[in-house]
């Protein structure tokens, strides 16, 4: 599978992996707000394009059903100029808070401009997992049955209780009173604290 390069103007352009926490389906929602945030910003012509690499699959080996399948979940892939002032504004919009880390950081991928193999993502990949599994190994594993304080997002300060633990994408479930009703909240590690 190979992503063609959309060349705007001549300008040095790499790709950079970025990490979300959270469901699947949310990648494509932040996406679009990365996308129409870089947009609206100083930074419109230092980036080419911001995208989720998809493949195609048939939903049963008999079927001629096709659904489209994330490649790499909880990953979004942009493509912008080496600066830092880009990422520290991304990292700085306010509605990708819930979605992201304390520790959350751009990943630049070393691969050419001419077009995005899936075989160079996965060896970038596999090496940048290699070393937040050995960073996620060092910090403190969250349990269920623990009580915590939402520290970021719309539920800032809210009491709860993690009700699952989903280690490979960094999410707990967390039980919660809101205006009197228990609702489930999916939220990162780093957007928690212990009472």
């Amino acid at each position: 599978m190979v992503l063609t390069y959309k060349k705007k103007k001549a300008r040095n352009l790499f790709w950079y992996a970025f990490k979300y926490y959270g469901r699947a389906q949310w990648g494509e929602r932040l996406a679009k707000l990365i996308e129409t945030s870089l947009n609206n910003s100083p930074f419109k012509g230092d980036f080419s394009q911001v995208t989720l690499i998809k493949r195609k699959e048939r939903v049963s080996e008999d079927s001629s059903l096709w659904k489209e399948k994330d490649m790499f979940p909880g990953y979004i892939f942009i493509e912008m100029a080496d600066k830092k002032e880009i990422i520290d504004f991304i990292l700085s919009l306010k509605l990708l808070q819930p979605f992201i880390g304390k520790n959350t950081s751009f990943h630049p991928l070393s691969l050419g401009k001419q077009g995005l193999r899936a075989s160079d993502l996965l060896d970038a990949l596999s090496k940048q997992r290699r070393a937040e599994k050995e960073e996620e190994s060092t910090k403190r594993q969250w349990e269920e049955g623990m009580k915590v304080v939402i520290t970021s997002g719309i539920f800032e300060g809210r009491n709860a209780e993690i009700i699952k633990v989903d280690d490979a994408n960094k999410v707990l479930s967390l039980f919660s009173v809101v205006h009197g009703k228990k609702v489930e909240i999916d939220v990162s590690e780093d957007s928690v604290r212990l009472v």
